[in-house]
């Protein structure tokens, strides 16, 4: 499924994927936990909502963008995610045990305020509301031509359409009793690690 995803994302000019940069040589058991991702997968008993390391989940159009974000999350990169809370304890024992690291992340438990989404788009943007100081200016220059506004961080990922598919049941950070919502990947994953970054371009 992963192959079959990231030939997707090629085909689709989004070859660029997120990598940790901030260490150079990523060696041993840090590479070893996106070299082996499915086989981690795999091997977590009775866990069957684990999506994989956050930088296998994204791929970026533009080289100088996924370098942009690589350096913005840097190490959270290596951060496991699952969907349902229980897979998540059961990654984190694997993990603590097999690699000595336990860095993840539920999407179910995860506190997230997420904007809506465009629908009528097939990767599903997010309706973000710009910042206050950054409103203004934009306002001013609604395509942010002037200032080298290339996007909003969360919405400069290309996510895969088939997990883009699948509903994740959040109570977006409301805390117990607060009822839970369908959302989409970006609405989570993107939200939580990039919430309203963003992103501009250097001089050409």
């Amino acid at each position: 499924a992963a192959a079959a995803a990231a030939a997707e994302e090629e085909e689709a000019g989004f070859s660029w994927s997120p990598q940790p940069v901030l260490d150079s040589e990523l060696r041993g058991t840090r590479r070893m936990l996106l070299t082996e991702a499915a086989t981690i997968q795999q091997n977590v008993p009775n866990a069957t909502t684990i999506l994989g390391p956050v930088a296998n989940l994204m791929a970026c159009e533009r080289e100088d963008v996924a370098y942009a974000l690589s350096s913005l999350l840097g190490n959270k990169l290596l951060c496991y995610v699952t969907i349902k809370e229980d897979d998540c304890t059961a990654l984190y024992t694997y993990l603590k045990e097999h690699y000595g690291v336990c860095k993840v992340l539920s999407l179910e438990a995860a506190r997230v305020h997420s904007e809506p989404v465009d629908q009528s788009h097939p990767q599903q943007p997010l309706r973000i509301q710009p910042q206050p100081g950054a409103e203004q200016a934009l306002n001013s220059d609604p395509t942010g031509m002037r200032f080298g506004f290339v996007g909003y961080a969360a919405n400069l990922v290309h996510l895969s359409p088939a997990l883009l598919q699948q509903p994740i049941y959040s109570g977006g950070g409301g805390g117990r009793g607060t009822s839970r919502q369908a959302m989409s990947l970006r609405q989570t994953l993107c939200s939580y690690f990039f919430q309203k970054i963003m992103v501009f371009g250097g001089p050409e």
